[in-house]
């Protein structure tokens, strides 16, 4: 009996728009001038700061080499700021800073990523 089945489909490289591109240049312009992934998601209406932190690592990604490793570089000493002040905070639980602490690290590893 013969398969009703699609023969499978090559890979098709992400399509960015104009829109989403311009998306990404805000949350990069945003992220770049020191404003947090809340803020960015609020100013740009996503649909939180995951979202925002994921529109900015596109951006990065979509970058020339050499702006690419600048931004990365500016990102990851942000996300180290981050940790330190995560470490020092008095008001969270040990397992509370270890959770932050890993969430920081999965964001350092998305930005890092190609």
């Amino acid at each position: 009996m013969a398969s009703d089945a699609h023969p499978a489909q090559p890979f098709a490289p992400r399509v960015v728009t104009d829109a989403a591109a311009e998306l990404e240049q805000r949350a990069l312009t945003m992220r770049t001038a020191g404003k947090s992934y809340t803020n960015i998601a609020r100013a740009l209406g996503l649909g939180g700061p995951r979202e925002a932190h994921d529109t900015f690592s596109r951006a990065v990604r979509h970058q020339p080499s050499k702006e690419r490793a600048a931004l990365r570089s500016a990102e990851s000493s942000r996300l180290d700021k981050l940790a330190k002040k995560t470490k020092a905070r008095a008001d969270l639980t040990a397992e509370q800073v270890a959770r932050r602490l890993r969430s920081i690290e999965r964001l350092r590893q998305t930005v890092m990523s190609d």
